[in-house]
This record gives C-alpha cells, sequence and structure tokens, in this order.
C-alpha cells in the first residue's frame, strides 16, 4: 500500500508540472531576439532589452525568465510600475522561483510599500506554493485516481482501495482552498498594478479634489469601471477610490 501511495503522490504532481510547462522560446527568430535582449541588458542598454522582451512578449511567448527580465530591465530605466507588473506576470508562471520572489520583495523596499501583517503574510507563501495550471492538473489527478480506486472497490471490494481513496480525499480537500484562492485571484478579480503614479478620487470626476496618491508599483484589485475611470482597492492597506484606467495596467 505504502508503494502505490508512492507512485501516485509521485504521477499527480509529476504531470502537475508537466501541464504547466511554460510556452518556450522556441523559433530561431525568438532565440535571436531573446539572446540580443541579453546582450543589451547586460550593457546597460535598457531601452533596447525593453522593446526585445516586448517583441517576444507581442508574438506570444510567455516566459517567466522573460518577464524577470523585463522587469529588472525597467528597474534600469527607474519605471518601477512597469517592472512590478512584470513581476507579478513572472510569478503567475513560476511562483516558487526564487529570484522572482527576492525581485519582488527588493522592489517593494524601492516603492516604500507597506508591510504585510502576519495574516496577509501567511497568505500571500501560501499562494506561492503553486501556479494556477499546477493546482489545476493536481486536484483534477487526484478527483480521477479517487473515481479508480472507488471503481476497483466496487468491482474486488478491497479495503485497501478504499483506504486509498480516502486518503486521496483528504489530498483533494487540502488542496481546494489553495485552488479556491488561486482562481478568485486570477479569474474572478481583475488584478491590476498601477504604472504611473496617480491621484486617487472618492468620485470618477475629474474636478474632485484627490484623497490621497497611489505610487507606482502598488498592486490592486479593478472593483468597477466607468469610461475612463476604474474604482481599485489597494492589495495591502485597503485604501479604495477612482483612478484615470491609463494609470494602471492589469496583470
Amino acid at each position: 500500500m505504502k508503494k502505490a501511495l508512492i507512485f501516485i503522490i509521485f504521477l499527480f504532481f509529476t504531470v502537475g508540472f508537466l501541464y504547466a510547462k511554460e510556452n518556450g522560446i522556441d523559433t530561431t527568430a525568438n532565440k535571436e531576439l531573446y539572446k540580443q535582449a541579453i546582450h543589451f541588458q547586460k550593457t546597460k542598454d535598457y531601452h533596447n532589452s525593453v522593446k526585445n522582451y516586448n517583441i517576444l512578449i507581442s508574438k506570444g511567448v510567455k516566459n517567466s525568465d522573460i518577464y524577470y527580465n523585463l522587469a529588472l530591465s525597467y528597474i534600469g530605466l527607474g519605471e518601477y510600475g512597469k517592472s512590478s507588473l512584470n513581476i507579478e506576470r513572472a510569478l503567475k508562471i513560476s511562483p516558487r522561483d526564487k529570484d522572482i520572489r527576492k525581485l519582488k520583495r527588493e522592489l517593494s523596499k524601492i516603492i516604500k510599500e507597506p508591510k504585510e501583517n502576519i495574516a496577509e503574510k501567511v497568505i500571500s507563501q501560501i499562494k506561492l506554493i503553486g501556479s494556477l495550471n499546477e493546482l489545476t492538473i493536481v486536484v483534477f489527478t487526484i478527483f480521477f485516481m479517487i473515481c479508480i480506486f472507488i471503481s476497483l472497490y466496487c468491482l474486488y471490494y478491497k479495503k485497501t482501495y478504499i483506504k486509498i481513496a480516502l486518503i486521496l480525499f483528504i489530498f483533494f480537500m487540502a488542496n481546494c482552498p489553495l485552488m479556491y484562492m488561486k482562481i478568485n485571484d486570477e479569474l474572478l478579480s481583475k488584478k491590476a498594478v498601477i504604472i504611473t503614479t496617480t491621484q486617487v478620487r472618492n468620485r470618477p470626476i475629474r474636478k474632485e479634489v484627490p484623497s490621497f496618491e497611489i505610487v507606482s508599483g502598488r498592486k490592486v484589485t479593478v472593483l468597477a469601471e466607468l469610461g475612463r475611470w476604474r474604482n481599485i482597492k489597494s492589495s495591502i492597506d485597503g485604501f479604495s477610490g477612482w483612478i484615470d484606467k491609463s494609470s494602471l495596467e492589469l496583470i
């Protein structure tokens, strides 16, 4: 029974990681663009490195290394909003990557982002356990295996099968809350990053006196839209208000 459980755990985690494979730099032209971008970045020609990375992204290449290096290039240009945006995009693909997480912490210090409380830190770390793709395939693999072992029990009436099914069910229930958080973050709610420091108003009216200023690089949730305005809420301190939609970009 132990061997069977080890095999099952290995199976659904392996399948999960394979499913989450990034859209790589698979053509000669793309590889050359990426090589040039790296060269420009190393020589501190950040304008051209940003140009090349953005061309790759516009061609449909979604790769955490590209987003990470693009974020570094934007830091070189002093564009912290766009850097933060690409860090968040890189984390969606590779949430456990140590370099990306380190860069996010360093940028948070640069833009003087408010510190998370203990509960927020715990939730943030839990969300970085895996990407939505990984969690999706893991959960569906577990569910599929539960169905198989229940079917085997119905056929052969061996207690081993039902025991394995129960253990798998525990794994399934443990993963569901995390998957819900990821779905809520990435699909149900609109997460965005402030690209340029902007004024926040209580109402979507230009003549309205600004309530406060939100700096570039801050992550926010978009609550509503009205013409050129978006109602946003800060992801950490909870402040909310209306800003011009040109001041932010969706993750």
